[in-house]
Order: structure tokens, then sequence, then C-alpha cells
């Protein structure tokens, strides 16, 4: 439905670093590494600036999303290692927040 973005959306993304949930605490390791995008759940005002200093792009899809998508395969591997253990991906779990279109 959307993300957030920092910096030049039309700039190459170049190295990219990556963080599920929230990511700010993160800027200075992904400047580290030489990660010209940092793409996150999540991230504050004042790391998304400290990522811009870096000359880092920071693309934010929503803590929810940039978490859901490994349940599944979490599921599956917790059931493998863990027999008797019943474990499932939630089918129901929905993000709280929503994004609203600006037309």
């Amino acid at each position: 439905p959307g993300c957030s973005v920092a910096g030049d959306p039309s700039r190459p993304a170049g190295r990219i670093g990556i963080v599920c949930g929230s990511g700010g605490e993160s800027v200075p390791i992904a400047a580290a590494a030489g990660c010209q995008t940092l793409v996150t759940g999540e991230i504050k005002l004042h790391d998304a600036l400290e990522a811009l200093a870096h000359n880092m792009a920071v693309i934010a899809v929503g803590h929810h999303l940039s978490e859901w998508f490994a349940m599944e395969r979490m599921a599956e591997k917790l059931s493998t290692a863990l027999p008797g253990l019943h474990c499932w991906a939630s089918a129901v779990e929905q993000d709280p927040l929503c994004w609203v279109p600006d037309n």
C-alpha cells in the first residue's frame, strides 16, 4: 500500500541493509558497512536524519509488514526442530495501523 522514504527516491539503491521491525539504532552499523539504503519497518525522525547525514536513504515499510513475512517460515523451522510442538503462523493477525491514501 505504500512506504515512507527519506532521501532521493530516484537515486539507485546501491548497497542495501535490511532490518526488520524498528531499525533506527542500526543506522551507524549500516553506514559503517557501506550501505547506501536502509530498508526497515519503522524509523524515528532523528535516526532518519542521521541516515541522511551518512548519505544513506531510508525506506520504512511498516513495522508489522517487515516482520510478518518471516513468521510462516519460522513456524515451519520450529515445528521441524521441535516435533512435539504444534507451531503455526497466525492467519488472522493484522497490522493495527493502515496507510491512508493522499488523494
